[in-house]
């Protein structure tokens, strides 16, 4: 897990050129960049296994932050999905300035980002404020949130 993370951290450093396919690239860079994006997909999946993994040998408390991991794990899957057609220099090129790259950075950005965040938000909340939360509101939080993504 840790040597996925050190990957991806790595990776996501050596991808940008993904977005810059039309600007004028010669061939060889843009199949860098479209290889090396690809290639993020093997330790996103290696997370996304010891992730349910973990879940299904775990004790789960089902609990709003809890709640709020599944449904970052369902984002992060979703968003990757999408990401993995626009790696595609072909693909990438059709679908510029489409509402799908849209949805794909949206998903990555507020759907997954913006859950983890809240996650960890209602995780810590008894530790930072000294009370404990309503849990009918961080229930509908998350539905509200993760319902209109």
């Amino acid at each position: 897990m840790i040597w996925a993370i050190y990957v991806m951290a790595y990776m996501g450093f050596l991808v940008w050129g993904h977005h810059m396919y039309l600007v004028g690239l010669d061939h060889r860079s843009r199949t860098m960049y479209s290889t090396i994006t690809i290639m993020i997909s093997l330790p996103a999946t290696i997370k996304m296994v010891n992730w349910t993994l973990s879940l299904v040998n775990g004790a789960l408390k089902l609990d709003v932050p809890m709640l709020f991991a599944i449904s970052y794990m369902f984002f992060f899957t979703v968003a990757g999905f999408t990401g993995m057609w626009l790696s595609h220099v072909g693909l990438n090129v059709t679908m510029h300035d489409t509402f799908y790259v849209v949805a794909h950075f949206h998903l990555m950005l507020s759907g997954t980002a913006m859950v983890g965040i809240f996650g960890g938000f209602y995780y810590y909340f008894t530790a930072l404020f000294g009370i404990k939360y309503s849990r009918f509101f961080g229930f509908l939080h998350l539905i509200y949130f993760s319902g209109g993504n």
